[in-house]
């Protein structure tokens, strides 16, 4: 009889630790469910953000360097001298 007690005790406390991660589980899952909503509404609002932005390819951007540099070297006087700074940094990018 005693072996019998200790086998249904020993039950009901599987089927206790069964239920608390059951309940666990689902608490984590509902927990998750709202995160992932939640991350997608953000993602949704940043990709309606990126939509008031335009972008151009590394040619058309080469390009507008180019005339930017150009722009500047006439300018600058007759005089050789080489171009330094921000000037020499733009027209080396533009060269590459």
């Amino acid at each position: 009889m005693e072996e019998q007690a200790s086998g249904a005790q020993a039950v009901v406390q599987a089927m206790e630790r069964m239920r608390e991660l059951v309940q666990s589980s689902t608490s984590s899952s509902t927990e998750l469910a709202a995160s992932s909503d939640q991350m997608s509404k953000m993602s949704q609002g940043l990709l309606d953000s990126m939509d008031g932005f335009a972008l151009h390819s590394n040619e058309t951007t080469r390009e507008r360097s180019n005339d930017r540099s150009s722009d500047r070297s006439s300018d600058r006087t007759s005089d050789s001298a080489p171009a330094s700074g921000k000037a020499a940094r733009s027209a080396a990018a533009g060269s590459r």
